[in-house]
């Protein structure tokens, strides 16, 4: 077999073929770019022509409606001329008629107006007439009104007089009327005042009885006083022969010697400490502090009552009193303090006296009332601490004072157990003064204490404010242990 011959390529030839191909296929991309612009271009003009077609096409079509509508109106137009010239045709026949009547009518109104000068001739000599008698009537008229204005002037002047003459017969009517009733007043003022002059007399008779009552009372009580100051020195003088008494005898028997331990006797003083009173007067003293708390008396007065008590000098503590309210009515506190210390002396019945006094004042107090039914409870009168209790239960400031009462009774009529109870629930109460409530434990401490219950006594008494009235009540405590 032959070989096969490679023919030998010459590759600048094709390079140069490769070259000159890619250049043409350049220069056709480039062409064929050129050719897609221009047809763009060409469609681009086509649908601006195309457009412009369109719109011209409008434009025609709206030229020929116009048109059309322009023939419409000159046709319509015509047709109103030719019914114009009608009219004016027809007019002109009616102005030919009017002309001729018009003629006619105005040589009828010259004729007329011949006949109207001729009248108005005659009118002007009849007004002319009418004239001179106007002016008659005028001047006549001006008379007459000069005649009415003087006649209103005058009836305004009458006018004015009478409305003087009717205001002055008024005010004169009512000054009479006023008069009348000033009159009536006074007459009224005259019989109550004669009526007020006979009470005044009658009360000045009674004054003057009372005064001369008091003046006698008055004279009596001096004498009184006198002869309690001549007993107290008396009673001090036998007071001061007993000590001197004593004293000789103590020299002459001689002092117990303390033996083996043994204390020597010491008297017994009922639970007072030495050197101070032996409590005969606790009750009044404490009923005088709680008469100064409500400020029924005053600071100094109480100072001064119950200095002359805590010496165990109840005349002293009356003379006191009395001073104090020397010269005027006693009040009820102070008559109230008297029958305390009265009562406290051994003096019931002059005590009640007082008492009932103080209670059954018009405005006693709530605590002037109840002390005094706790006085006449402790003094076994149930009837007449129940009358009391009952004034002080009607008053809505003695509600709880009044249980307090009640409480007491029960417990002192056998029924302690209703009375503690009682009493534990008045506490509950609200809206009264601190010392009531203060009061209404030192009453219930004093229950349990005399039925031997120390603990609830206690419990009462720590529950007390250790104020002016109850100032004791730390030593009571102490005294139960």
């Amino acid at each position: 077999m032959e070989e096969m011959t490679i023919p030998e390529i010459d590759l600048a030839t094709v390079t140069k073929t490769v070259a000159e191909t890619d250049r043409r296929r350049a220069l056709v991309r480039e062409k064929l770019d050129q050719a897609q612009s221009v047809v763009e271009a060409l469609d681009a003009e086509s649908k601006s022509l195309q457009e412009s077609v369109m719109e011209l096409k409008h434009d025609l079509e709206e030229t020929a409606r116009a048109k059309e509508h322009e023939t419409a109106e000159l046709g319509r137009t015509l047709e109103e001329r030719k019914r114009a010239i009608d009219d004016l045709k027809a007019l002109a026949s009616a102005a030919d008629e009017l002309r001729i009547v018009s003629a006619q009518k105005s040589s009828a109104i010259g004729a007329n107006l011949d006949v109207a000068r001729s009248e108005l001739a005659s009118l002007e000599s009849n007004v002319a007439k009418s004239a001179g008698d106007a002016k008659a009537l005028d001047d006549m008229l001006g008379r007459l009104r000069s005649t009415i204005a003087e006649a209103r002037r005058q009836a305004d002047a009458l006018e004015t007089q009478l409305a003087s003459a009717t205001t002055a017969t008024r005010a004169a009517v009512d000054g009479a009327a006023d008069i009348q009733n000033r009159i009536a007043a006074a007459r009224k003022g005259l019989d109550v005042a004669s009526g007020r002059k006979k009470e005044t007399d009658e009360t000045c008779d009674a004054l003057s009885a009372i005064t001369d009552a008091l003046r006698s009372k008055t004279n009596e009580a001096a004498v009184g006083v006198k002869a309690m100051d001549e007993l107290l020195t008396e009673h001090n003088r036998q007071s001061s022969t007993l000590a001197t008494r004593l004293a000789a005898v103590a020299k002459l028997v001689g002092q117990p010697e303390h033996q083996n331990g043994s204390p020597a006797a010491v008297p017994a003083t009922n639970g007072a400490h030495p050197g101070e009173p032996s409590g005969r007067f606790s009750d009044a003293l404490r009923s005088i502090e709680l008469l100064a708390l409500e400020r029924l008396i005053s600071r100094e007065e109480a100072d001064r009552i119950a200095s002359a008590l805590r010496s165990d000098d109840g005349e002293r503590a009356l003379r006191e009193t009395w001073a104090l309210t020397s010269g005027a009515v006693m009040p009820s506190a102070h008559r109230l303090v008297f029958g305390e210390v009265l009562r406290r002396m051994g003096d019931v019945k002059a005590a009640i006296i007082y008492y009932e006094q103080a209670a059954s004042a018009k405005n006693a107090a709530p605590v002037i009332r109840y002390l005094a039914s706790l006085a006449y409870l402790n003094m076994d009168l149930l009837d007449r601490s129940s009358y009391v209790a009952q004034l002080l239960a009607r008053d809505r400031g003695g509600k709880l004072l009044s249980r307090i009462l009640e409480a007491l009774r029960s417990e002192q009529t056998g029924n302690a157990d209703a009375g503690t109870r009682s009493l534990s629930e008045a506490t509950t109460l609200r809206g009264f003064p601190k010392w009531e409530y203060d009061e209404a434990y030192f009453q219930l401490g004093g229950m349990f204490e005399r039925r031997n219950n120390i603990d609830e006594a206690v419990s009462a008494y720590e529950k007390v404010s250790a104020s002016a009235p109850y100032a004791d009540i730390v030593e009571r405590v102490r005294a139960l242990f």
